[in-house]
């Protein structure tokens, strides 16, 4: 039973989400979620950069339809239009970017850093 209840365990994960410069994909880490009745707060650091070019649009695609957003890039708020998975807008700043996406299911926070390339 043990066995069993950590298999379904690894099994229960949050739904990945991913940025889009344009030109790449560029997976975000999870950093804090609660999903399907399960937790978890690992509080991991970013692992990937999103290149972009200032002023460029970003698109960032989740895999749920989000009831509520939070996004926040270079610790300043930011209000991005929400069309079904898609969040989109105007990179005029870089830094860390945090994400929390809300949906029926529950929550994932979701970290990453927006660098400007020339």
């Amino acid at each position: 039973m043990l066995t069993l209840a950590v298999v379904v365990l690894a099994l229960v994960r949050p739904p990945a989400a991913y940025a889009d410069n344009g030109s790449a994909h560029v997976p975000l880490t999870i950093s804090s979620w609660c999903w399907a009745a399960h937790c978890s707060a690992p509080i991991a650091r970013a692992r990937h950069v999103i290149p972009v070019r200032r002023g460029a649009t970003l698109r960032i695609h989740l895999q749920f339809a989000p009831t509520a957003v939070a996004l926040a890039v270079g610790g300043v708020r930011v209000v991005p239009a929400v069309r079904g998975t898609e969040l989109t807008w105007h990179a005029k700043r870089a830094g860390g970017l945090s994400l929390t996406a809300t949906g029926v299911r529950g929550f994932v926070t979701y970290v990453g850093r927006v660098v400007f390339r020339s």
